[in-house]
């Protein structure tokens, strides 16, 4: 791996740091944190960097083939080969959780349509075939039972070979021309499932989206350490080099303890890389789940660096979490498809008024078509008919009993949306105070991390003059690899920090938004919603 820059190395890895950003769930953190002995006070890598890629890892299904990569907003991405953030986010747009809720927006046009068409498609069509003895006309008949007595019946008079066919048809049903109220509530109530349903994919999209920038950082986050340790091992060697020469000249300023403290945060660091590289790998199969991209895909090799965007002030994100959660309208929709089926059972108090309709047609050759007012002739024939029908249940204590409950419902679901609320503004809240941390933390280690370079840079002036001992360089390049990886897991506690506020918000903060050079700088935000 070549180093990016000239910087040394990381010396001591730990996790997870004071004040960094801890897992929500504190199981969760007890399940990934490694217990980790530092040598001295060591700078150590967040929790969630070592939780995020096995959480990545438990999405199950394929996405979709990878597309051409696009040209993005950050110029180091363009510069470096390989698939950029926004080129990923696009990828996890087939992940199967997004698919899945497409599928349910399917399934809510249907029972939209449903809705649409049912009232009116309440006709029936029903036809009959089969064979009958013979029948006589009236006259017929009246003749063979006064030839053979009131037993004697004339179709039975003839044989069995003397039965023909018979057909028959019949088409009935009914349009509703009013209902109170009860077909257009259930065309509120399936249009209500329908927006649910499209809030839903936003929602899929949202959540595999946290994921996605969550194993990103992740990733840029152990490349970064492990630039840092490969480019410190020089700094390293040579101190032990210098400290071992000090030794054998017998010329003071190095002693075998000084040795024995630079081959400890060797062996360190050595162990430090292992961890670094377990969390590369893991963020590299969390990405190639979440975005269907293979094991073998090219990640752009970047510097993991603060989004170039300032923070609003939090009652503005706040706002913008009550328009903009995607579980918030979905509950609203909930709500208004509650509605909607109240109103439908508050509407079964009243009758429905219908237009009702029926023809039908049959013939038979084995039988004479009578043509007598006062004999109903079911094998030969037609008929067509109408009629205005009311009808009403006359249920009312079910009906009363079912308002009820429809009313209990509704207040249960406006209840839950308070709760939802409230829960949604400590979120929002949470994100945003850990935000503002990060980003103070971010500030104070860019300081940091340029004092131990200026100390450094001392050290090893007075190690060439022989001012200083060996025992100081150490403690230098301690302070300084120390200050670099803080600032390291400052960056990545910013950045996961606006990744968490974007979804707390349900917004598109992080929209076209890149990386800033400066820890201070950033795109203003957007105006107060």
């Amino acid at each position: 791996m070549s180093s990016r820059s000239a910087l040394p190395v990381l010396l001591v890895l730990s996790w997870p740091a004071a004040g960094a950003a801890q897992p929500a769930d504190a199981a969760a953190a007890a399940a990934t944190a490694a217990p980790v002995v530092p040598v001295g006070p060591a700078p150590e890598i967040s929790g969630p960097a070592a939780q995020v890629a096995l959480e990545a890892t438990r999405t199950t299904g394929d996405a979709a083939a990878p597309h051409e990569a696009s040209s993005g907003p950050d110029a180091a991405a363009d510069e470096a080969g390989g698939l950029r953030l926004e080129d990923l986010l696009r990828l996890a747009e087939n992940h199967p959780l997004v698919d899945a809720a497409r599928a349910d927006v399917d399934a809510a046009r249907a029972r939209l349509d449903l809705a649409h068409w049912a009232p009116y498609s309440n006709w029936s069509l029903r036809g009959l075939f089969t064979f009958v003895p013979p029948a006589g006309t009236w006259e017929e008949e009246w003749r063979a039972v006064e030839q053979g007595g009131r037993d004697q019946d004339y179709q039975w008079a003839h044989s069995i070979l003397d039965w023909g066919p018979w057909i028959r048809f019949d088409v009935s049903g009914g349009v509703p021309l009013w209902t109170f109220g009860k077909i257009t509530g259930a065309w509120d109530a399936a249009e209500a499932g329908v927006r649910a349903a499209d809030v839903g994919v936003e929602r899929a999209r949202d959540e595999v989206a946290w994921q996605v920038r969550r194993a990103y950082l992740t990733l840029l986050l152990a490349r970064d350490i492990l630039y840092l340790i490969e480019d410190g091992r020089g700094y390293i060697d040579d101190a032990r080099e210098e400290t071992r020469k000090r030794i054998e000249a017998g010329e003071g300023g190095g002693s075998m303890v000084d040795l024995y403290k630079i081959d400890a945060l060797a062996a360190e660091v050595d162990a430090r890389e292992l961890q670094a590289r377990r969390l590369e790998r893991l963020s590299l199969a969390g990405l190639a789940v979440l975005t269907g991209v293979g094991d073998g895909a090219a990640i752009a090799d970047v510097p993991i660096l603060p989004f170039d965007l300032r923070p609003a002030p939090r009652a503005d994100y706040v706002e913008l979490a009550r328009r903009e959660r995607t579980d918030l309208r979905m509950l609203d929709a909930g709500i208004a498809a509650q509605r909607a089926k109240l109103e439908i059972e508050r509407a079964r108090y009243y009758p429905d008024l219908l237009l009702t309709g029926s023809a039908n047609y049959a013939y038979s050759s084995a039988t004479v078509d009578q043509h007598h007012a006062w004999i109903d002739d079911p094998f030969n024939g037609y008929g067509v008919g109408g009629a205005l029908v009311v009808e009403y249940p006359l249920d009312f204590v079910a009906d009363v009993a079912r308002v009820e409950e429809a009313e209990a419902t509704l207040r249960r679901l406006e209840e839950q949306r308070e709760a939802l609320l409230q829960a949604a503004e400590m979120e929002v809240a949470d994100a945003y105070e850990s935000l503002e941390e990060a980003r103070g933390r971010t500030e104070a280690y860019d300081r940091g991390r340029t004092a131990a370079e200026r100390w450094l840079i001392a050290m090893l002036q007075g190690m060439t003059l022989g001012l200083h001992e060996a025992s100081d360089l150490t403690d230098a390049l301690m302070a300084f690899f120390q200050n670099q990886l803080n600032y390291l897991n400052a960056v990545y506690d910013l950045d996961v920090a606006w990744a968490r506020l974007t979804l707390a918000t349900g917004s598109n903060l992080l929209e076209n938004i890149g990386f800033s050079d400066s820890p201070g700088a950033g795109t203003p935000p957007p105006a107060a919603p």
